[in-house]
């Protein structure tokens, strides 16, 4: 879906954006929903969520060089799962 400098939920100021970032180890994390038939059980995922579970992953405040990908996985008819990922290194 994207390619991103830098991602997070979390406040942060100026500053904090400006100063280079160490770099972290590579995480991932994902924000996903469940489709039954053709229905989603619950909310629909989205990139919010993606983020915070990568960010969660390590206690990092921030991700760098961040892709953002749409994953999709159905069988017609049964159900499957749809889902965010957010992938990035941690600082």
């Amino acid at each position: 879906m994207g390619h991103f400098a830098v991602a997070t939920t979390r406040p942060l100021d100026a500053a904090a954006l400006a100063a280079p970032a160490p770099g972290g180890p590579r995480v991932r994390g994902a924000g996903c929903t469940p489709i039954i038939v053709a229905f989603p059980r619950g909310p629909l995922p989205n990139v919010e969520h993606a983020v915070e579970a990568a960010l969660a992953a390590h206690g990092a405040t921030r991700l760098t060089d961040v892709r953002i990908l749409y994953r999709i996985w159905y069988i017609p008819f049964l159900g499957g799962r749809v889902c965010y990922v957010a992938e990035g290194d941690a600082s």
